[in-house]
Parts: C-alpha cells; sequence; structure tokens
C-alpha cells in the first residue's frame, strides 16, 4: 500500500526519499504511489533501485521541494576537530508507510485477519460476486491484500472496490497468489459488515459433494489495511465465504453478492439474533439444519420488503453442536441464498 499522495506534513526526510521510487527530481506525487502499488501487486517484478535509502537522523521535509535534492549522504570532518557522532536512518526504497522491519518474525495476524464468514453456493462454470466484508468499523485508505486460492478450482475475474462492480481494482494473479493492492486521497469509511471489496470468480471444473474453497491470506507482513493518514490498521479483521458447489447447477438461481446474513451472539447459548438484508422485495425462508442434514427447519417463511432485517430465534431445544442457516430469497424472476455456520453451546 504505502500511500506516498496526499495532505502535506512534516516527515522525516529519508522517508521521503524511501517514498520517491522514480528519482528523477526528488519530488513524491501520484506517479510514485503508481509505481510503488505496481511493484506490490506484480510481486517485485521491476525491482526498486536502490534498493535501500539512506539519511541523516533529524532532518525533515515538508513539501516536495523547488529544485532537485541530493541523495547522497556527506559528512563534513573539519580538520583537527574532536570525535563527530552522526546517527542515520535506514528505510527500503518503497516502503513509505515504514512497516518492514528487517529480520523481524512479524506475523500476519498482527495486523490483518481474514476469517471464513459463511457459504456461497456457486454453479459450475458461473461468474459471480463474493464480497470481502469488514469485521470491525474503520477508515480505510489504503489495501494491500495477498490471497492464496487454487488456481485449478478457482478463476479470478476482477476484483472491485466495496460492492461497486463499475469500480475496479488492480490485481493481479501471481502463481497461486491474488495480490491486490488499492490507495486513495479520499478513505472509505466501513461499517461492520460493510464490503471492503467484491471478488469476481468463476469456479473451474464441479466440486464434489461436500468440497468447499476458502480463501486465506499468505503469511506475509504486507498484507495490511492502512487509514486515511496512510497508518497501518492494527487487528484488522475482514470476513470471506468459503465457497460451496451446487454439483448439478440450479436452473433460475442467480447468486447475489448483496443478500447478507449474519448472527450474534454466535456461539450461542438458548437465543440468538439473525441479522439480514434484502437486496429486493420477496419471498424469505430461513432453515436451519444439522451438518448431517438429520435436522432441518424452518424458522422463518414470509414476504419481506428489501432492506435490514432480524429475526431473534429460540434454539433451547436444539442439542450443542454446529448448524448451518440458509436464508433464501425468492423474486419474481431469480432466486438468491446465503449459508451461514451457527454454533450452540452449552
Amino acid at each position: 500500500m504505502h500511500g506516498v499522495f496526499g495532505p502535506p506534513y512534516t516527515i522525516d526526510k529519508v522517508r521521503f526519499f524511501a517514498g520517491d521510487v522514480l528519482g528523477s527530481n526528488t519530488q513524491i506525487n501520484a506517479a510514485d504511489a503508481g509505481r510503488i502499488l505496481n511493484y506490490f501487486i506484480s510481486g517485485g517484478a521491476t525491482p526498486m533501485s536502490p534498493k535501500w535509502t539512506f539519511w541523516n537522523k533529524g532532518e525533515t521535509i515538508s513539501a516536495n521541494p523547488g529544485t532537485a535534492l541530493s541523495k547522497v549522504v556527506t559528512l563534513s570532518v573539519p580538520g583537527g576537530s574532536g570525535p563527530i557522532v552522526q546517527d542515520y536512518y535506514a528505510m527500503v526504497t518503497g516502503d513509505f508507510n515504514m512497516s518492514f522491519v528487517p529480520g523481524g518474525a512479524k506475523s500476519v495476524t498482527e495486523n490483518v485477519t481474514l476469517s471464513i464468514g459463511g457459504t456461497t453456493l456457486a454453479e459450475p462454470g458461473v461468474e459471480f460476486e463474493l464480497p470481502v466484508t469488514a469485521g470491525i468499523d474503520m477508515e480505510v485508505g489504503a489495501v494491500s491484500l495477498i490471497m492464496n486460492f487454487p488456481t485449478d478450482k478457482l478463476e479470478v475475474t476482477g476484483v472491485f472496490l466495496g460492492s461497486d462492480l463499475t469500480n475496479p481494482m488492480e490485481y493481479a494473479v501471481v502463481g497461486e497468489e491474488l495480490r491486490i493492492g488499492w490507495n486513495s486521497l479520499i478513505p472509505v469509511s466501513l461499517q461492520t459488515g460493510e464490503a471492503l471489496l467484491t471478488l469476481q470468480l468463476r469456479t473451474i471444473g464441479t466440486l464434489a459433494q461436500g468440497e468447499t474453497i476458502r480463501l486465506s491470506l499468505t503469511s506475509d507482513p504486507l498484507n495490511e489495511l492502512a487509514d486515511g493518514s496512510y497508518n497501518t490498521i492494527q487487528n484488522a479483521l475482514l470476513f470471506v465465504d468459503e465457497i460451496g458447489g451446487t454439483t448439478t447447477g440450479v436452473p433460475g438461481v442467480t447468486l447475489n453478492g448483496k443478500l447478507l446474513l449474519e448472527n450474534h451472539p454466535n456461539p450461542f447459548v438458548d437465543r440468538t439474533t439473525f441479522t439480514y438484508t434484502l437486496p429486493a422485495d420477496g419471498k424469505v425462508t430461513l432453515e436451519l439444519s444439522s451438518l448431517l442434514g438429520s435436522i432441518s427447519e424452518v424458522l422463518l417463511n414470509e414476504w419481506q420488503t428489501a432492506g435490514t432485517h432480524t429475526f431473534t430465534a429460540d434454539l433451547s431445544t436444539y442439542s450443542v453442536g454446529v448448524y448451518t442457516a440458509t436464508l433464501r430469497l425468492t423474486g419474481k424472476n431469480d432466486e438468491s441464498s446465503r449459508t451461514i455456520k451457527v454454533i450452540r453451546t452449552k
């Protein structure tokens, strides 16, 4: 992410030079931000030069200079003078937000965690949308995510900001990794459950009965989100559904990423509240099933209007264990569904 283009503020000169990756005129602008973003997305296909930036400790800068600055670090020692102590800062070129710690055993979980929220069903070979949602309220000004996914089972056809399929984000598939990068002068404010980004995907072949595909973050400290000042958001939390297959396809079903379902608390003891968002009017059913299918009960079956709804269920008669809750919305021309796991505990 490493944002380099925003409102002026005073920074150390070493940070300024580390952000000036083009280096031809010692100016930081959108071209530098684009170069850093491209470096991240491509997996370092075009290395930065030089790899490290050095400068005197304590020297700062608050605006682009009127004339080009020298990047050569010098230390003058007058003849006959006593010992001179000069400390220097060193930064990896391009690491404008100062997140890289040489030799640090930094875990990806220190910055951002990607958890499974539920299950989205996908028909073989049919393009569908999979939202990545915020697990906490946060303001996001930059994104750098590296996800593992099986390229033999899943194809990425697009990545979009929020739930707006007309607002593409930069991404690249490098080996078995999906690399996503974005930054903006105008941060987005997200509440829990809102989409940070939407993946446009297509399954390859047919998933076996009960088989699912799970996206995960690589163990890389470059996985991080930044706020509007390009400071790393600590302990950021994201959710994404696992992907399940419909082995024979379901005619007339349109899978819709805007149909949202969650429950709180989860795990629960006796009662839990389901919160769901309907993108359109239609007949709504909420069905609870055991994982083995031995128990299946329709908790809700009625016509409802578009918008956000809540439904509190008393499940005290159910045994302790893991269940699936499936929300189905049947409209005039199509049907959408969303499945999540719910856990009853003591």
